[in-house]
């Protein structure tokens, strides 16, 4: 039996206006998940073979046929076997570390063009039955890798076999991580006024194309954004405000002068998500906002002026 690794190739993926926007960055999983593949008629390299990788709570990929198999000519593997389709979906749920809780329970389904699977077997060791693979690949502005080592189990279904065991590792990475700066140390969460944070750009993040309404520190709207230079890196950023008090209800795990990190989310205009943190001390977190003070009626005229 063959070891499989399969590689995802860069694909189309769905519009994340439509789905829950998860916070952008690389994720280990602990515990990584499983892995499985349906062998047709239980044949190793049976064309309409399926793989699928998993773990039951934030990630699933499922629906890769395979298409093609050919021999490692660098013999580092046994075979290189070519998988069409496939979906990766991302659950916001607590339990997933992309989570953004101003989303919603909703998922994230990016569909993959193609899956490559390298496998070594059991003639690299003395263990029979054992196979090893690496999982890497990328679609868009998301990408997965894993790993296995050991013998699966395996189990009929029907006319066809089902193997599969847990993975060793899976990691899945989402956008892209820049960096960002809350000018304020100290927040006050009972003030009327604005909180100003700079986004800084990157090789890798250009601010001048990120959708402006997609911004959000925690779960509250940037009120008005401008692009400058701030740190004189040669890259543009963005100077943003938001309103302290439509980010104050949005803290709901800080206590009253601790330091909290806070994230701030987006996505580029071509869908990529994007996401930066930072930290500052909070003050005033149970004290209601001072109320704004009503306008002075006016004055009435005196008699025979105009």
């Amino acid at each position: 039996m063959k070891t499989k690794v399969f590689a995802i190739v860069v694909g189309s993926f769905l519009s994340l206006q439509s789905f829950a926007a998860p916070v952008a960055g690389c994720y280990e999983l602990n515990p990584p998940g499983f892995w499985s593949e349906l062998l047709q008629n239980g044949a190793n390299g049976a064309v309409g073979n399926e793989i699928a990788a998993w773990d039951d709570a934030t990630y699933s990929f499922t629906g890769a046929t395979l298409a093609e198999v050919q021999a490692d000519l660098t013999g580092e593997w046994d075979w290189i076997t070519r998988y069409e389709g496939g979906v990766l979906v991302l659950s916001n749920v607590v339990d997933s570390p992309w989570f953004w809780p101003c989303e919603g329970a909703a998922d994230t389904a990016i569909p993959f063009t193609e899956v490559i699977v390298k496998t070594r077997s059991s003639r690299f060791t003395n263990e029979a039955g054992r196979l090893e693979f690496e999982i890497s690949g990328a679609s868009g502005p998301f990408a997965f890798a894993a790993s296995y080592a050991g013998v699966p189990t395996a189990a009929i279904v029907e006319t066809n076999v089902l193997v599969g065991a847990s993975l060793a590792s899976a990691e899945i990475c989402i956008g892209e991580r820049t960096r960002m700066n809350v000018v304020q140390s100290t927040i006050n969460l009972s003030s009327r006024g604005v909180l100003p944070v700079v986004l800084y750009g990157s090789a890798d993040v250009d601010v001048r194309n990120i959708d402006f309404d997609s911004i959000k520190l925690e779960c509250a709207p940037a009120l008005r954004g401008h692009i400058v230079d701030m740190n004189r890196d040669g890259y543009k950023d963005m100077l943003l405000k938001f309103s302290t008090p439509q980010v104050a209800p949005t803290l709901m795990d800080v206590t009253d002068k601790t330091v909290a990190t806070l994230v701030l989310t987006a996505a580029l205009e071509d869908g990529t998500p994007i996401a930066a943190m930072d930290t500052a001390r909070i003050l005033n977190k149970h004290k209601p906002a001072k109320p704004q003070k009503p306008a002075k009626p006016a004055k009435p005229a005196k008699p025979g002026k105009k």
